[in-house]
């Protein structure tokens, strides 16, 4: 006789409740050997059989479960659940050959990588050698070109924009690409999960002991406005002093003698080692280097990521000799608009030492010529500042979505709209622009979820209650793809 699902279910919490756990596994165990399409159930029994403490058979059902979602191509959901298997049993050959799949179908190839390689020592190890051998061939299909790694992050990052794994891959990637622009990735990892930003700082301190200034300071320059954006002074001031420890960089400096205005900035020889000299260039120095296509460090081979954790230590040993930087004791935490106001008025009694009002004007006088490439030029130094750093942004959002090219310029929306507005109004024009330009591309969820941000801030704001009624009606429709 079939049994009656909903009561086995009822029966099921009942004894649980009661303390019965066996009792709720066997009860649980006879619904999915009567129906093991039941997939909710099948995990159902792996999360009792973990909590009687018997990994083995809870593994074998997590298995069965992402197995399923795989063949589905629920790709994200089954890596998910494949994980739940591998911290059980962590030599399962077959979890580790379906994490490798699902990661390199997600474009995730450093972690694919890993996942194989680990396959292909387990496989040694047990003396499987065709075994080894096929997951060496495996390994060499993603020996790809690093543009091609950079591509394939950010269809991963479309595919899973709240994950901030997938998030920092891509920022590890673009961080080494002198031509790409790795801080809104980075603002958004730190955003979603503030605990990784040491791991972004270390990140970034081995680029700069490895000679690449200008990608450490992407990464640095970041980390001082996440810092900022929590009114911890102290820690945007250690941030750009590791830096600064490190090698001189024009840029970091200026940032950091805007945050310690009234203790100056750190003697040369306290903040690079090797008392290298610090040679600070003009306002228009840095405009002619900038026309030239030079305000990024040269960059001679591709960063091995896969060696960054393995040498990090060595690659920032030398620093346990430096100095420590003198110590900068935080006063309350304030709000956002008072940090920034305080920069703006210091700026405007003591002169914009950056060049980014500079580079800003003259980016817009560009525009109305109609010199687009040179204004972007100047857009982009100017988006550096982060009393710019809304302006430009918008105004290089805008420019790229007119040439037609949309994703770059929601790259620099988002990038706007992590930083400080000038106004209530500014915001929430710059976060309109941004949903229109996603459901262009046809990214209804992300379009959906900025629009509710802006009906959450600015509720009545011109037709935003009726597109987010006409977004969610779409996306239920079509099963949230």
């Amino acid at each position: 006789m079939p049994i009656n699902r909903e009561e086995s279910l009822k029966h099921a919490e009942r004894l649980l409740r009661m303390g019965r756990l066996d009792g709720a596994i066997a009860e649980y165990a006879r619904l999915v050997e009567e129906a093991p399409g039941d997939w909710n159930a099948v995990n159902a029994l792996g999360d009792l059989y973990l909590r009687a403490g018997d990994g083995a058979r809870a593994a074998a059902q997590f298995i069965r479960v992402a197995d399923h979602l795989f063949a589905e191509g629920f790709l994200a959901r089954a890596a998910a659940v494949y994980k739940k298997a591998l911290k059980l049993q962590e030599s399962d050959a077959h979890t580790l050959l379906r994490l490798g799949d699902v990661a390199a179908r997600q474009g995730l190839l450093v972690d694919a990588k890993a996942y194989y390689r680990r396959l292909v020592g387990l496989c040694r190890e047990r003396g499987d050698i065709q075994g080894a051998a096929d997951v060496q061939k495996r390994l060499a299909t993603i020996e790809v070109e690093p543009a091609s790694l950079v591509e394939a992050a950010r269809t991963a990052v479309q595919q899973r924009p709240d994950d901030p794994d997938v998030l920092l891959n891509l920022a590890r990637l673009e961080l080494n690409d002198p031509q790409r622009d790795a801080r809104p990735a980075l603002m958004r990892v730190l955003t979603l999960a503030p605990a990784r930003y040491e791991e972004v700082r270390a990140l970034c301190e081995a680029l700069a002991a490895g000679g690449r200034i200008e990608e450490a300071w992407g990464g640095i320059d970041v980390l001082s406005d996440v810092a900022l954006l929590e009114g911890d002074v102290a820690r945007a001031v250690d941030a750009l002093e590791s830096l600064l420890r490190i090698a001189p960089h024009a840029a970091a400096l200026a940032k950091l003698a805007e945050l310690r205005p009234s203790g100056g900035v750190p003697a040369v020889e306290e903040a690079v080692p090797d008392a290298v000299t610090l040679e600070l260039p003009s306002v228009e120095a840095q405009g002619e280097q900038l026309d030239a296509g030079q305000d990024r460090h040269p960059v001679e081979d591709v960063f091995d990521l896969e060696s960054l954790e393995i040498d990090l230590s060595d690659a920032l040993a030398g620093l346990e000799t430096v100095a420590p930087a003198p110590v900068v004791q935080a006063g309350p935490a304030r709000d956002l608009e008072s940090v920034f106001e305080d920069l703006r008025s210091r700026i405007a009694e003591a002169g914009d030492g950056s060049g980014a009002s500079e580079r800003y004007r003259r980016g817009l006088e560009l525009l109305v010529e109609g010199r687009q490439a040179e204004a972007a030029v100047d857009l982009q130094a100017a988006a550096r500042d982060p009393l710019f750093r809304f302006d430009a942004a918008a105004q290089l959002g805008r420019l790229y979505i007119e040439q037609g090219e949309v994703h770059a310029g929601i790259d620099w929306l988002e990038r706007a709209a992590e930083a400080p507005s000038p106004s209530p109004e500014a915001g929430c024009a710059l976060l309109y622009e941004l949903a229109d330009a996603l459901e262009r591309m046809g990214e209804s969820a992300r379009a959906l979820a900025v629009l509710m941000e802006l009906d959450a801030e600015a509720g009545g704001y011109r037709d935003v209650r009726s597109r987010v009624e006409r977004l969610a009606r779409a996306l239920a429709a079509s099963g949230g793809a």
